[in-house]
């Protein structure tokens, strides 16, 4: 039997993944096609259970009617406002999903990778937007605001 390093058990995923996070998902198998993406942690740890939003930085896909409709969805991150991101990121919250810790730990190292931590000044952004947005549910709006930053 393999033993896997102890960064990538379960209960250290439960703790040391939270709010902010970044991670790449290479080969991602989206809704038109397989690409690499980024995905930011917009909780900690509940119920097992990560919500993340997708981030993109196809910002030119994110104008006119569509834009409209998901301004209050989108939150924009600027080139150099991190260094995660090396171009213009759209934080998408109307295209949310979960990840489970054991998801997390099948992906780990190989798929998923972690790129970094958002800063507190992009993470009260991401907050800010999180009340506004119309797409989240009540639930899902309160969790994310109710989950702080480790």
């Amino acid at each position: 039997m393999i033993q896997l390093p102890p960064e990538l058990s379960k209960p250290h995923l439960r703790n040391s993944c939270s709010k902010g996070d970044v991670f790449l998902w290479k080969q991602y198998v989206g809704k038109n096609e397989i690409k690499d993406s980024y995905f930011v942690f917009l909780t900690n740890c509940i119920d097992d259970k990560f919500i993340t939003a997708r981030a993109t930085s196809r910002v030119d896909k994110y104008n006119g009617v569509k834009a409209t409709r998901l301004m209050n969805d989108i939150m924009f991150i600027k080139k150099g406002e991190t260094p995660i991101f090396s171009k213009n990121t759209i934080l998408d919250l109307s295209y949310t999903t979960t990840f489970t810790v054991n998801e997390l730990h099948k992906l780990m190292g190989s798929a998923l990778i972690k790129k970094g931590k958002l800063s507190d000044i992009i993470i009260n952004k991401i907050d800010s937007a999180v009340v506004t947005s119309i797409s989240l549910s009540s639930k899902d709006i309160k969790n994310i605001i109710s989950s702080k930053r480790k």
